[in-house]
């Protein structure tokens, strides 16, 4: 049994070009599978169109695409409400920058979007000119971090935490995850997050959770040694249990997330986990 405390890390504004966005995508991918070792020179699109072909597709929605109008709008506000009747998808968000109309959405979202616009032309998207379609006469694809409203940006974060965390994190939306799988991952040992519990003057509960979480590796560790796979195996390991989870939301969401979780009221191990990462968006002028 290992014992370690949770972390979190900011990766940053989710990427505005293709390249960097397939890379970006099977970085959080390789996380369910504890396969970040076979990441290698162009093996970004590979892993990618499997995920697709194996319609697992939420991992496509560590992306932001964002474009942007060509003309600036003498009255832009009119010009946003027929765009958005245009544009109608509960998954895009709208800004407007120096009288220009800005639509963004991950990756799924604008598939999505012209799969059902267009279902004669369903064929025709694929990640190679999925930074190009949208691009016309009317529209232009922004690639340029700085042209991007705040409202727009997306920010993609790693989490080391329990799976009491992640249960309550899952629940925000609209955002994107990819979680480290027990279905998957096969553990030779079982790693813990240290509760916020943990110390007390007399040292009981250093006890319990150590007695406790060695009879679950224990037991967890028999039923694979007799043949169990690791799917089935895995309902006997407690809340407590490390993980790695990758989100990615927008800045509004975050901001959201962070009201509600890192309030007096939230539970404490999430706002632990939160505080430090509230004060990184505010170093970066993303809050």
């Amino acid at each position: 049994m290992n014992l370690i405390e949770q972390s979190s890390k900011v990766w940053g504004e989710t990427p505005y070009t293709k390249e960097e966005s397939v890379s970006w995508i099977e970085r959080a991918g390789r996380v369910c599978y504890r396969s970040e070792d076979k990441i290698v020179e162009g093996s970004g699109m590979k892993f990618v169109n499997n995920i697709i072909k194996r319609k697992h597709f939420s991992v496509i929605e560590h992306s932001n695409l964002v474009i942007r109008s060509t003309n600036r709008f003498k009255m832009p506000l009119s010009a946003l409400v027929t765009i958005q009747s245009v544009f109608n998808s509960k998954y895009f968000s709208f800004a407007i920058k120096k009288d220009r109309i800005y639509i963004a959405g991950n990756w799924r979202a604008w598939i999505e979007y012209y799969n059902a616009t267009a279902p004669e032309y369903a064929d025709d998207i694929s990640l190679d000119n999925i930074h190009t379609i949208f691009a016309c006469k009317d529209y232009e694809v922004v690639t340029d971090p700085n042209d991007v409203p705040n409202s727009l940006k997306c920010v993609t974060a790693e989490f080391i935490t329990d799976r009491a965390v992640t249960h309550e994190l899952v629940r925000h939306r609209p955002a994107s995850y990819s979680q480290e799988s027990q279905r998957y991952v096969r553990y030779g040992d079982v790693s813990v997050i240290k509760p916020s519990w943990y110390k007390d003057p007399y040292g009981i509960n250093e006890e319990v959770f150590h007695r406790t979480s060695e009879f679950i590796e224990k037991q967890y560790m028999y039923l694979l040694n007799n043949g169990m796979k690791a799917e089935d195996a895995r309902v006997v390991l407690s809340n407590a249990t490390a993980t790695k989870i990758i989100m990615t939301a927008t800045v509004p969401e975050w901001i959201h997330v962070f009201g509600l979780r890192t309030s007096k009221a939230a539970y404490l191990q999430i706002r632990r986990l939160l505080e430090p990462m509230k004060e990184q968006f505010n170093t970066c002028g993303w809050m």
